[in-house]
């Protein structure tokens, strides 16, 4: 089970902490646990009905109106807003619950319903990118564990590299560029991305991927 400090919900969900405080002593929406030490702390079953609160929130409906809901009627109108959605946010906090799940068919619906609405570059800059913030912020603090950060990445990895498939080799381009991480680094979205980037701009590329060896580049 995850562990969310208020600063983590705050980041996931939009929400101020002072707001989340409020709602939690005004209304009993969602009561944080506590650890020995008094600190406040948030499951990721809590985490997931708040993401879908903030989701009904930040699309009019006042948090009194949330409150007299149950928790199954919070899920169900926060289904039927999230259809309507192109929203920036509600892509991620979607991709974000689905990775903590590790629920495979969610996540990749999700994600191709943000290309399908948003375009597949622009997903990349106003989902992609966020969503991969969060999630390296996540990791850093304990939240999430190295299993939910490769499970997410590997199908982003994969859905890129379909992409890059569709785009043409250009042999008659002069100009080169090789692609590659130094060794040790391991991370290739961003990788990957410059890559599809490169090609749809009409350039030659060569991609290394992963962790190569300086002094192998002086084979290339």
């Amino acid at each position: 089970m995850g562990k969310y400090s208020i600063k983590d919900i705050e980041m996931l969900t939009g929400v101020k902490a002072h707001t989340l405080r409020i709602w939690e002593k005004r209304y009993d929406i969602v009561s944080a646990e506590r650890t020995d030490t008094n600190i406040r702390f948030y499951s990721d079953a809590q985490l997931k009905i708040l993401l879908n609160i903030a989701l009904l929130n930040q699309n009019g409906i006042k948090i009194s109106k949330i409150a007299s809901l149950s928790r199954e009627e919070i899920r169900q109108k926060a289904m039927e807003v999230g259809l309507m959605q192109t929203s920036d946010n509600y892509f991620q906090g979607k991709l974000i619950e689905f990775m903590i799940a590790m629920n495979e068919s969610n996540f990749e619906a999700i994600y191709e319903s943000s290309i399908r609405k948003l375009g597949f570059v622009h997903q990349i800059e106003s989902v992609l990118y966020p969503f991969m913030r969060k999630v390296g912020m996540l990791w850093s603090t304990g939240s999430i564990n190295p299993a939910q950060e490769h499970f997410a990445t590997n199908i982003i990895k994969r859905r890129i590299m379909r992409e890059i498939e569709k785009t043409k080799r250009l042999n008659e381009n002069p100009k080169r560029f090789i692609l590659f991480l130094p060794e040790g680094e391991l991370h290739e979205i961003g990788l990957l991305i410059a890559e599809y980037m490169l090609r749809i701009h009409g350039a030659r590329t060569l991609y290394l991927g992963a962790s190569v060896p300086i002094e192998d580049l002086e084979r290339v």
